[in-house]
């Protein structure tokens, strides 16, 4: 046995150790997780560098080189439509798990790295969810309340995304019961907290991926969340008035668009980022293809609203300004994407998005069988209407969350 050969065991160890680490952070540290990427990409690249079959495979896919070309594009047109240090780290630091998709999915295609991603996920969220209890004082008057970790007002998002994940991943990842239960309980507890963060956005993104998935793979199962739900909500209005009160009047204002602040601010942001966008493509501005990022002119969709767009604007004209507000995020992450990285790593980051949750991973494979990762996917989509996801966190995250999905595919 070669040395090479000899050391493989113990990588597959460590990457198994890292895979439970970084699925461990997502709910408890953002240090960690940045350690825990760095630590799988060491091992990956040492993997590559001693194991032949691993680096044939590796290299030999397509949906590798498509998505490292997104992200060193990513980091290209960063230097070019901005060219400052920090935004070339920020897009770095946000978009590192890109390159690390496939061997996400070659990871993912071993059970115990299944196991282990699932178990961190599990035990990491339990902890952020007894935190988050304990700082609120086990209590919920209906007001909203963030998470107690490092996510705080991305704790809903995090919750909405670890709801579509497990959702798919009850009916196929384990045939025993006992796992079924923590996951279905994990999925309880994930829900109570995403209610009691108020986030409508995630509210929207649990209700599409898991009724489309649901709907098209476990109809019997729909029909029985769907009367659990009403059941539930029913129970609950009995001991809990006022706060299932302030949920339902949280989800009402979904649609309201005449006096609902928040609803009509972020269709005045979306008007004024459509027009500047707009403004970029008649120009022939590089903006439009490369973005600007925060610190390359970060000021500019501001300026622009004030100083050229707020007599034009049609929804509330001068709402903007009589809130005082400062452009410096749309609020949307496709019309915040274009502005800040282009049309160009926009597509690309889509396309690899949808490659990954649903495409062909191998040469004679299908396309996936179980739609396990298509959930999260809608989910990410759909919450992206409304909050700025593109990249982001919960970009690393959905990587991960759709890899290890599609480890399923088996």
């Amino acid at each position: 046995m070669s040395a090479n050969t000899s050391r493989l065991p113990m990588l597959l160890k460590l990457e198994t150790g890292f895979i439970f680490l970084l699925a461990l952070a997502i709910f408890v540290s953002k240090p960690l997780i940045y350690l825990s990427i760095l630590l799988l990409i060491a091992v990956t690249l040492v993997r590559v560098a001693k194991d032949h079959n691993y680096r044939h495979e590796l290299l030999g896919s397509k949906l590798f080189w498509a998505s490292t070309g997104v992200f060193v594009f990513g980091l290209l047109s960063t230097v070019v439509g901005s060219g400052y240090a920090e935004d070339v780290g920020w897009m770095f630091s946000k978009t590192m798990l890109l390159p690390m998709a496939v061997p996400l999915l070659l990871a993912f295609a071993h059970k115990n790295n299944r196991m282990a991603a699932i178990a961190g996920t599990v035990v990491g969220f339990w902890i952020a969810f007894v935190l988050t209890g304990d700082m609120h004082n086990w209590t919920w008057s209906g007001d909203r309340i963030e998470g107690a970790t490092w996510l705080i007002d991305s704790w809903g998002v995090i919750c909405a995304m670890l709801i579509v994940l497990l959702t798919p991943l009850v009916f196929v990842a384990t045939h025993s019961w006992k796992w079924r239960a923590v996951l279905v309980v994990t999925i309880l507890g994930a829900m109570v907290m995403l209610i009691t963060t108020g986030a409508r956005g995630p509210w929207l993104g649990v209700v599409a991926g898991g009724v489309v998935y649901l709907a098209m793979k476990q109809r019997l199962a729909m029909v029985a969340v769907v009367a659990l739900g009403i059941a539930t909500l029913l129970a609950l209005n009995s001991l809990w008035p006022h706060q299932i009160n302030a949920f339902k009047n949280r989800a009402q204002s979904i649609t309201n668009v005449e006096t609902d602040a928040s609803n009509y601010l972020r269709l005045a942001m979306w008007e004024t980022g459509i027009a500047l966008i707009t403004k970029q493509v008649v120009s022939g501005d590089k903006g439009f293809w490369f973005g600007y990022r925060k610190k390359g002119k970060g000021g500019l969709a501001n300026d622009f609203y004030y100083n050229e767009f707020i007599d034009q604007a049609k929804i509330k004209p001068g709402v903007l300004k009589e809130y005082n507000w400062q452009l410096t995020d749309f609020h949307n992450s496709y019309i915040e994407s274009v502005f800040r990285n282009g049309i160009l790593w926009t597509l690309g980051s889509l396309f690899v998005l949808a490659w990954l949750a649903v495409g062909r991973l191998q040469k004679g494979q299908g396309v996936s069988s179980t739609w396990a990762a298509v959930p999260s996917l809608l989910g990410f989509l759909v919450i992206g209407m409304t909050y700025t996801l593109l990249p982001h966190f919960a970009f690393l995250f959905l990587i991960f969350f759709m890899a290890l999905a599609r480890g399923f595919d088996r």
